[in-house]
């Protein structure tokens, strides 16, 4: 019984849990982030290789 109620009220590993948690809710919201950052600097990056395509250099003289 004692060897039980040890193993119950040792709180060593409470820690390293609450970090793992705090750990893997940071990394979600990274990847949801980085998915909704990546697809508008996709389209940023296209618009402006479009713009800068239209570009014509100046004549030379």
């Amino acid at each position: 019984m004692k060897l039980l109620h040890r193993v119950w009220s040792d709180d060593r590993g409470e820690d390293v849990a609450e970090y793992a948690l705090v750990l893997g809710l940071v990394a979600i919201a990274a990847v949801a982030a980085i998915g909704v950052v990546g697809g508008n600097l996709n389209t940023w990056w296209t618009n402006l290789g479009t713009f800068i395509s239209g570009i014509t250099p100046p004549a030379s003289p």
